[in-house]
């Protein structure tokens, strides 16, 4: 039902027209229209939202109070997670290269430049003072400088010489500081044929300049004349393999560099997680990097889905700028992971943990870029990653047992403006508990006490329904259903009738509660972002009430406006408050004119007095007003109080009702209280 709006229409003025006696200051003036007209019901006492019309016009008054005793952050808080991982260069790795040098006959036995292209019967030979030095230039083919931990050189000698070589005893060493790399010991090479010995590199330092020396060459005698060609001698190739440097400068391919898998435990302070969903939250990278070669991480998280379909899993690729020598790198980044599903099962579901466990693979690739870098296995690359600023669409796991106090005081609009006492003839109120977490519950209401701040008068709900503890079962999900305990409070079970009475305005409730209190299933316990645990006070009523001092009261602007402009000059007045009641009820009538704060300027009625109001004739067999009453009361109006009148910005009309005796009459949706004041009035020409 809503609030019917009036409107001052005004003065209707009876001016004297013709009338030519000037000296006359005042004139009387009838209002034939209402200085006050409006109406009130009883939704000037509740909200319409809270009454409904019954079929016979009758009211009945609902009311819900709901107080939430438990959400989703008092089970499980989602912490930042951050692991930090520093990993040097666990491998190195060159590519297999070879190459070939030779060290020409013109080298081994300088006269053979004067015999070229002839040919000419050899003696045997025995060369040694390090004849035939060679500088082997291998910067470009292998690397500038390196330091091996393992790998391999295999060293090939070919025979191009027209003789069979005896003996050939080779050695290989640095340049730079002479440090000998192989010292070797050839036999019995044919012309065209060769043969080789491998060399162990671990732990060797090579440089990219290298010399090939010929400690002692023998041959044979030719067996007749052979051609001599100066420049064709001893190819000796070089190869290396298997090549994981300790460090190195050199031109490096494409390789993985980290590889790393862990189980990360996650602490969510008790319960014991095995599968959340994420509705908003990303993976947090922070890496810093000395490597200089850009790097590519890949982050996976392998047991995790998007939206739970198959085959979706987290995988992130950051890419690491190369550092420069001396100066790191930094690299910071959020990936968002919103709608993805992750197990907490650890790396097999099969074998523990079972719980609170993510499984995450981390590896460093670094892309060839043709350049040649310096690079050793002190280069290192520092890593933050975790999972930050999660918030779940839900969780399923054990949450543990937990008990909650909750221990509240909360305002109940409903009554808060309704002053004095009704008493009511019959009332049915509904507890109920709502449980859309899928963990059990056991609740222990210890208190539930209103407070009627007017009055400074309080009233417990008092019932055995209430005495023992409530259980309430976990939810259901696929679909989610609430689970419900029901508590009916009624007048003879219960002081519900008492608390409602009492048009308390302020709610004290305290309550016990625990979760899980017999176990979980399994690690099948779930809870859902948007669940919670509700207490819901259900309030049902027939409006059927007797009431003493029970005050309704309506605010109003105050705007009078007389045809002429001439409300100003009204002095003095007779006012007459007409009031038509249609309610059963006897009431005290009062009308205040306020000013702009709400401060009461003057009253009709002064010194206390209010207003008697006549109730309406009830029909005993419809148990209804058969009309209204009509009630009028003249006021006499001063000049001093009718400037306060006149200076007034709004008025306030209210109305007590009191029942005689202990009787209870049915309130209809039709009753209404109409208020009008009109006037006669002495107007002052002299203003």
């Amino acid at each position: 039902m809503s609030v019917r709006s009036f409107n001052i229409l005004g003065y209707a003025i009876l001016l004297f027209f013709g009338c030519k006696r000037k000296e006359m200051a005042e004139w009387p003036l009838n209002v034939l229209t209402p200085l006050v007209q409006t109406e009130l019901g009883l939704n000037d006492l509740v909200a319409d939202s809270m009454l409904i019309s019954n079929t016979d016009g009758s009211y009945n008054l609902v009311y819900d109070y709901e107080q939430l005793l438990d959400s989703f952050g008092d089970y499980l808080e989602i912490p930042d997670t951050i692991s930090s991982v520093s990993m040097s260069l666990n491998k190195l790795i060159l590519e297999d290269r070879n190459m070939v040098d030779t060290i020409p006959l013109k080298e081994i036995m300088p006269a053979s430049v004067f015999l070229d292209g002839k040919m000419v019967q050899l003696e045997a030979q025995d060369i040694t003072n390090s004849s035939g030095k060679q500088e082997i230039d291998i910067s470009e083919a292998f690397f500038r400088k390196a330091k091996f931990l393992k790998g391999q050189m295999e060293i090939s000698i070919y025979n191009d010489l027209p003789v069979e070589i005896e003996l050939i005893i080779f050695k290989l060493s640095n340049k730079n500081n002479g440090t000998i790399i192989a010292l070797d010991t050839f036999f019995n090479v044919k012309p065209g044929n060769s043969d080789y010995k491998l060399i162990s590199l671990a732990g060797k330092e090579i440089d990219g300049i290298l010399i090939g020396e010929l400690i002692r060459v023998k041959t044979l005698e030719s067996p007749g004349p052979v051609l001599i060609e100066s420049n064709k001698g001893i190819r000796v190739e070089l190869k290396v393999t298997g090549l994981e440097p300790e460090y190195a400068t050199a031109i490096f391919p494409s390789q993985n560099l980290i590889e790393n898998s862990e189980e990360v435990t996650y602490n969510f302070k008790g319960p014991q997680i095995t599968v959340l969903k994420i509705r908003t939250g990303f993976v947090k990278m922070k890496v810093i990097n000395t490597i200089q070669e850009r790097i590519i991480l890949t982050y996976k998280l392998p047991n995790s889905r998007y939206d739970d379909q198959p085959n979706t899993a987290v995988v992130l690729e950051l890419i690491v700028p190369a550092a420069s020598p001396g100066k790191p790198t930094f690299v910071e980044k959020l990936f968002p992971i919103n709608k993805y599903v992750i197990d907490y099962n650890g790396k097999d579901r099969i074998l523990p943990p079972h719980f609170n466990t993510i499984y995450s693979e981390l590896s460093a690739r670094m892309e060839a870029s043709g350049i040649e870098r310096n690079l050793s296995l002190g280069d290192s690359v520092f890593i933050q990653f975790g999972m930050v600023d999660i918030v779940p669409e839900f969780v399923i796991g054990d949450f543990g047992l937990k008990t909650f106090s909750i221990n509240e005081s909360n305002p109940i609009p409903a009554f808060k403006n309704i002053n004095g006492t009704i008493s009511l003839e019959d009332i049915n109120v509904i507890l109920s508990f709502e449980n859309t977490f899928g963990i059990e519950a056991n609740i222990d209401i210890i208190e539930i006490n209103g407070f009627n701040s007017r009055t400074g008068k309080s009233a417990r709900i008092i019932s055995s329904e209430l005495d023992q503890t409530i259980n309430l079962k976990r939810a259901y999900s696929l679909p989610l259903r609430p689970a419900f305990n029901i508590k009916k409070l009624t007048p003879t079970n219960s002081t519900v009738k008492t608390f409602v009475e009492n048009l308390s305005d302020v709610i004290y409730t305290k309550f016990n509660i625990t979760s899980r209190p017999y176990g979980s299933k399994d690690f099948t316990d779930f809870v859902f972002q948007d669940s919670y645990l509700k207490a819901k006070l259900s309030l049902n009523m027939p409006v059927t009430f007797g009431a003493e001092g029970l005050q309704l009261t309506q605010k109003k602007s105050w705007k009078p406006v007389t045809p002429d402009g001439q409300f100003k000059k009204i002095k003095t007045g007779n006012l007459k408050l007409w009031i038509s009641n249609e309610f059963p009820l006897a009431a005290k009538i009062q009308i205040e004119f306020l000013d702009s704060k709400g401060a009461i300027l003057t009253t009709l009625f002064q010194d206390g007095n209010w207003g008697e109001v006549i109730a309406a004739d009830v029909s005993t067999g419809a148990g209804r007003t058969t009309g209204s009453s009509s009630t009028l009361i003249p006021v006499n109006v001063n000049e001093t109080k009718m400037k306060l009148i006149k200076s007034s910005i709004n008025y306030s009309v209210k109305v007590i009702f009191d029942t005689p005796g202990s009787l209870r009459y049915k309130i209809f949706n039709t009753y209404k209280m109409k208020v009008k004041i009109t006037g006669d009035f002495v107007y002052d020409q002299s203003l």
